[in-house]
């Protein structure tokens, strides 16, 4: 301990919702110590602290979605998503691939998600 920064990968312990005005989330993080786990919680969407502008780069400081996985693989909601992720990933790739230019052929709303819906 010689009062140095340490950077450590920790794993998440659970995805939490936490429902007050709207729905949040959070990773719930343990966080060892040799005094004694601490708990932690980290928000998972952006804050507004992540949205104000760095002077020096003039961009927002913190793109917290591009950071953070919203459900970790080694979490309980993630091990029952497990095996879900690539069928989806390889049906949006079809469909980007198929309306290259971000037009789908239907018109209204309700038409366009019966097209998305039939590529799943």
């Amino acid at each position: 301990m010689d009062g140095e920064t340490y950077y450590a990968p920790l794993s998440v312990e659970e995805l939490e919702r936490r429902k007050q005005n709207k729905s949040r989330f959070y990773h719930r993080l343990v966080i060892p110590c040799s005094r004694g786990d601490h708990e932690f919680r980290i928000r998972v969407d952006e804050t507004n602290e992540d949205r104000e502008i760095d002077p020096s780069t003039k961009k927002p400081r913190f793109n917290r979605a591009e950071h953070l996985r919203q459900i970790p693989p080694a979490t309980p909601a993630g091990r029952r998503l497990l095996g879900f992720r690539q069928d989806s990933e390889s049906n949006h790739s079809r469909f980007d691939q198929a309306y290259p230019h971000e037009r789908v052929p239907a018109y209204g709303a309700n038409a366009g998600l019966l097209i998305y819906i039939g590529y799943a």
